[in-house]
C-alpha cells in the first residue's frame, strides 16, 4: 500500500522526501523540540536527518509505516507518522517550536490515525510521551488514547533515563469517538 498524501483544513501531510530534509533538520536542532524525543542526537547532524528520510521512504513504499512531513502554508514544520515498534504500530510526531500552540499536531495526528484505522486491519495504535511533556500527552488524550502504563526510557538528547508514559488507542474506542463526532455535526 503506497503512502498517500493527506490534507486537513490547514495542513498538507506529504510522504517524507529529500525535499523536506533541510527544514526537518533545522526544526530538530532546537533544544525545546529534541529534548522531548528519545533517540535523536543533539545537535542533530544532517546525516541523521538524511538517514531518517531514507528509512521513512522505504517504510512508506513497503507499507510498513506512514511517515509524513507536516506542511503548513507551504513550509515544512514537522513530522507525524505511525511506524512499527515493539508495542505494535506507534504514533509519533514532532513540530517546529515556532508552530506550537496552534493545534497543528492534533490536526495532523487525527488525520494520520483516521487514515491508519480506515485502511489497516490492526486493533490498536500505541503512543506515549515522556512524563515531562504534558502537551504531547494532551494531544494523545484528545485523540482518544488512554494511559496504559509507564516505564523508564533512555533519552539520548538528555543522556539519561526518563519516565515514559505509554498510551494506546483501540479501534473500538476510535470508532466510538468518530461516531460521537459525526452525531454532533450539523445535518
Amino acid at each position: 500500500m503506497p503512502c498517500p498524501e493527506l490534507r486537513t483544513a490547514r495542513l498538507n501531510l506529504a510522504p517524507v522526501e529529500v525535499r523536506h530534509q533541510a527544514a526537518l533538520n533545522t526544526g530538530m536542532n532546537h533544544w525545546n523540540v529534541i529534548r522531548m524525543l528519545g533517540t535523536p542526537a543533539y545537535p542533530h547532524p544532517m546525516e541523521a536527518t538524511a538517514a531518517f528520510i531514507a528509512k521513512a521512504r522505504e517504510q512508506n513504499e513497503t507499507g510498513l509505516a506512514l511517515q509524513l512531513a507536516i506542511e503548513c502554508g507551504g513550509e515544512t514544520v514537522g513530522v507525524v507518522g505511525i511506524d512499527p515498534r515493539e508495542r505494535g504500530p506507534s504514533l509519533g510526531y514532532w513540530l517546529a517550536e515556532t508552530h506550537w500552540g496552534r493545534g497543528l499536531i492534533s490536526e495532523a495526528a487525527q488525520a494520520v490515525v483516521d487514515h491508519w484505522f480506515a485502511t489497516r486491519p490492526g486493533e490498536t495504535i500505541a503512543s506515549g510521551a515522556f512524563k515531562y511533556n504534558p502537551a504531547s500527552l494532551r494531544v494523545q488524550e484528545k485523540l482518544g488514547f488512554e494511559v496504559v502504563g509507564e516505564h523508564m526510557v533512555y533519552s539520548r538528547p538528555r543522556n539519561s533515563e526518563q519516565t515514559h508514559v505509554d498510551t494506546a488507542l483501540t479501534r473500538a474506542r476510535w470508532q466510538t469517538r468518530r461516531a460521537l463526532v459525526q452525531d454532533t455535526m450539523p445535518h
